[in-house]
């Protein structure tokens, strides 16, 4: 999902970074081609009254000139207008670009929480199951630290509580007093 939103918000950065960057360029070019004739023009004017319009070459020349001065004005005109738009699309409406984003951001919190819900659903159930063990085998729920630190194993064994999940019961003593007896009996065979 992260790779997702870097990757479209890089690319519409990309995009828009270098479409505005060619309409700058654009309108530059645009901008001294204007500016050419817009010297140009006047400067031309000033040849023809002073030659009183007997010139037709001069006439000529003005009237193409100022046709391109139109044309360029128009151009620059046009382009600048589109120019502005796509910077206030850009600006104003930009969170227009973030949507998806905030539509999949939202679509994975709703898969996550609904994951998460069945999740803790089964973990209800494991603590459930993890007290019922707890109340058999007698566990308590604070630590046994100071009781391992102070107590004789026989204080500590639980042994009689039987064994998890076997439901044998053992009498320690018994199994002391066997335990015992095994070894006695093996001090006996080593020694013979």
């Amino acid at each position: 999902m992260d790779e997702f939103i870097i990757d479209y918000l890089k690319e519409i950065e990309r995009v828009e970074v270098n479409r505005v960057q060619k309409g700058l360029q654009q309108s530059e070019i645009l901008r001294r081609d204007l500016d050419h004739y817009f010297y140009k023009v006047p400067s031309i004017e000033k040849q023809c009254t002073r030659s009183k319009g007997n010139n037709q070459s001069l006439v000529q020349c003005l009237k193409r000139n100022e046709k391109k001065l139109k044309n360029a004005k128009r151009a620059y005109d046009d382009h600048t207008q589109d120019l502005c738009l796509l910077l206030d699309e850009i600006t104003e409406r930009g969170w227009r670009d973030f949507f998806p984003i905030i539509m999949k951001l939202n679509q994975s919190d709703i898969f996550n929480s609904a994951f998460e819900s069945e999740s803790v659903n089964e973990l209800i159930d494991v603590v459930e199951k993890l007290k019922a063990i707890g109340e058999r085998y007698q566990v308590k729920m604070d630590s046994r630290a100071p009781e391992l630190k102070l107590s004789t194993p026989i204080e500590l064994s639980t042994r009689h509580l039987g064994t998890m999940g076997s439901g044998i019961s053992v009498d320690v003593s018994s199994v002391y007093l066997q335990d015992n007896e095994c070894r006695s009996q093996n001090m006996v065979n080593n020694a013979a």
